[in-house]
């Protein structure tokens, strides 16, 4: 779904701005660049945008752990 969304909202390969031109999403950034394998620097910022990807998913998964166990209360055991 974010491919599609991605390729029907009309966002440009390399954008020029974030207000001007709608954006590409992580994973479209992603895959864009890995299909451009040849190049050392696109390599290089797939990798790093695979980075971002994680320690964004990673922050907010501990972030919903925390409030999970903050605003759970008590848990019944049998």
């Amino acid at each position: 779904m974010l491919f599609t969304a991605t390729v029907f909202f009309g966002a440009p390969a390399v954008p020029s701005g974030i207000v001007e031109s709608p954006v590409q999403a992580l994973p479209t950034r992603i895959f864009t660049l890995s299909q451009e394998s040849g190049d050392p620097q696109a390599v290089t910022q797939a990798w790093g945008s695979a980075m971002v990807l994680v320690l964004i998913t990673a922050v907010l998964l501990s972030a919903a752990v925390a409030l999970r166990n903050r605003f759970e209360g008590e848990r019944w055991t049998t």
